[in-house]
């Protein structure tokens, strides 16, 4: 067992990496400069789609991993890839509003344009960083909100229960 003290320098420790991504995304994130012409907004849309992988695919595997190991650890962990996806909205977003002039928009083909229209879409990213934060954390159940159970009649079968929205007493023996 460990002091107080020890505790905290571990909770530190451990948080470092997670505070520090809420706060600025990775500069491989970021838009680059663009042009406010068609090969600008069409090399922005291909840099915005592979990008997008990247980050999409760091939020769903925390929401993944958070759903399926319910732990304060993953949680945070899920709300911070919540707020970087935030943030990657709405750095993009900004980007894409304050380059491309509509002119520019209609001379895109109708799908390339639909999608830089979608991007410009902000979303939650419109919200103050605090709130953001108020929002991405209120959305997901803490591990005391759960409860593990076995349904009756079925050998084996473990299921974590959400307490606050669709605990039923029957299925826990």
């Amino acid at each position: 067992m460990g002091t107080g003290v020890d505790r905290f320098l571990w909770s530190v420790l451990l948080l470092l990496p997670i505070v520090g991504f809420s706060e600025a995304l990775p500069n491989e994130w970021l838009p680059g400069p663009y042009e406010n012409n068609t090969s600008g907004a069409l090399m922005f849309l291909t840099a915005y789609n592979s990008t997008a992988e990247e980050v999409l695919f760091k939020s769903v595997s925390a929401s993944w991993t958070y759903n399926t190991n319910i732990t304060d650890h993953n949680s945070k962990l899920q709300v911070n890839a919540s707020l970087e996806e935030q943030a990657f909205a709405e750095a993009w977003g900004t980007t894409a509003k304050e380059v491309f002039s509509q002119e520019v928009l209609n001379s895109l083909d109708p799908s390339d344009k639909k999608l830089m229209e979608k991007i410009m879409i902000l979303g939650a990213a419109n919200l103050p960083q605090q709130e953001r934060e108020e929002s991405s954390q209120t959305s997901w159940p803490t591990p005391g909100a759960t409860r593990s159970c076995c349904t009756r009649g079925r050998a084996g079968t473990m299921h974590q229960v959400c307490l606050s929205r669709s605990f039923i007493p029957s299925l826990c023996s």
